[in-house]
């Protein structure tokens, strides 16, 4: 897990800098999507991992977006991207609770907005340079 705190925190300073490696950082991270639903194998059927995989997937691709509509300055793109980014959170948090009675979807969905909102909060303070804010967010996170 902590690989989905490091390489998005990666990606965002790479998108943000404008960073030679870009493609390289936002590739390595969307293949936490594979990594998690190899995971998944272990307790369900390849099919829930598949779709747990393809779930992530999104949700990091969607958060990579919004990193670049923020980096434009689009602020009506960016409420596009950021709705989209919670339907995905709704959708994400509907199928954990449906593959397990244990996951209650109200906690996971809640648990997701504090991420999305903590990863958000952590994409503004890399592209305002505000370096110890981004520190203490990321160890929130």
């Amino acid at each position: 897990m902590e690989e989905h705190i490091f390489w998005p925190k990666l990606t965002i300073m790479a998108l943000a800098s404008n960073a030679p490696d870009t493609p390289n950082v936002t590739n390595r991270l969307l293949r936490n999507a594979n990594d998690l639903g190899h995971l998944f194998v272990f307790f369900y059927d390849q099919s829930i991992a598949e779709q747990f995989k393809n779930l992530i997937r999104d949700h990091l691709a969607i958060a990579a977006d919004l990193v670049v509509a923020a980096k434009k300055g689009d602020d009506k793109f960016v409420k596009s991207i950021d709705k989209k980014w919670h339907e995905n959170a709704d959708e994400i948090s509907r199928f954990m609770s449906s593959i397990n009675s244990y996951f209650n979807e109200l906690e996971i969905k809640k648990m997701f907005y504090n991420h999305l909102n903590l990863t958000k909060n952590e994409a503004v303070a890399i592209l305002n340079n505000k370096y110890e804010e981004v520190i203490k967010i990321f160890d929130e996170i």
